[in-house]
């Protein structure tokens, strides 16, 4: 019941972060909201780290597991979040979130093909609802422009 409601808190947040990003790039360019969304992220966890002792366990973190971690925050963390900025800036939230939000569907291809992860009745479900997805708000907005 925890990772429930942990599951659902996240969801919150997830949900409320681009709404006060769509805010905030009112006057912002992307690099500069990307730069002060950083800060505040290094600052908040440096506080955790300080706060929780976390520090330590930096030091044991072998190389390749840092190799990946930064690739990951590269992808995701810097370009990613800069291409959405600029798709946020320029387009509808309730547009541009949900069809941003379909990446599940691409890490579960990635981890099929590369990860060797198996593919289940579940995952092709789901990838198929994800496509009709994308495919209901393109519709929405070829059928009735704004």
């Amino acid at each position: 019941m925890k990772v429930f409601w942990l599951a659902m808190l996240t969801a919150l947040l997830w949900g409320l972060a681009p709404v006060f990003d769509k805010l905030g790039l009112g006057k912002a360019s992307p690099m500069a909201a990307l730069t002060v969304r950083t800060i505040a992220v290094a600052l908040g966890i440096g506080v955790f780290l300080l706060a929780f002792g976390g520090w330590r366990e930096l030091a044991s973190l072998d190389r390749r597991s840092v190799v990946f971690l930064i690739l990951g925050a590269l992808a995701a963390g810097l370009i990613g979040q800069l291409v959405y900025y600029h798709a946020l800036k320029a387009g509808e939230t309730a547009r541009v979130v949900p069809i941003a939000a379909t990446y599940p569907l691409v890490a579960a291809l990635v981890a099929i093909i590369f990860l060797k992860e198996p593919v289940t009745p579940g995952k092709i479900v789901g990838a198929i609802l994800i496509v009709l997805g994308i495919v209901a708000i393109r519709m929405d907005q070829m059928l009735w422009p704004r």
